[in-house]
């Protein structure tokens, strides 16, 4: 039973970590409005960029993407 029950946490811990993923190590520059619109089609599962994100151009907006 204890066993059952450490396998079934240790995987719901593993699959916390895989639906969290990091991405874009070398990091990311945006300099248009399209490219932060697209940014979630573009990288699907991105929820923290591990690398420099810098912004530059004078026709972004927004960032809510």
């Amino acid at each position: 039973m204890k066993t059952t029950t450490l396998l079934i946490a240790f995987s719901f811990f593993f699959q916390t970590l895989t639906i969290s993923q990091t991405c874009l190590p070398e990091g990311i520059t945006f300099s248009t409005q399209a490219e932060i619109d697209n940014f979630q089609t573009n990288y699907p599962g991105c929820t923290e960029i591990s690398g420099v994100v810098t912004i530059k151009g004078n026709n972004i907006t927004n960032l809510d993407g």
